[in-house]
């Protein structure tokens, strides 16, 4: 059985999300229901506990623009902060 590679273009994202509990190679514990990104350029090769739930592109945000954001989830960003919903 070949599991077939997904190749992630640059300026685009793989949205996951985890079906089942597991810990991956490098050791990361992912819960049912956890979502995560998978960043291109890159080559993601699929695993039985995760469903590709998006993929997205990125959005070049201009001068004066703004991005107003919403968390789906209770949360900490990358700097810590707690993020509820």
């Amino acid at each position: 059985d070949v599991t077939p590679l997904r190749v992630v273009l640059a300026d685009t994202a793989l949205r996951l999300r985890a079906l089942l509990d597991f810990e991956d190679d490098d050791g990361h514990k992912w819960v049912a229901g956890d979502e995560w990104l998978f960043e291109g350029p890159g080559t993601y090769i699929p695993r039985k506990e995760v469903e590709v739930a998006e993929v997205l592109q990125a959005t070049i945000i201009g001068h004066n623009q703004a991005v107003r954001l919403r968390a789906r989830k209770e949360c900490r960003d990358r700097g810590g902060v707690r993020r509820v919903t």
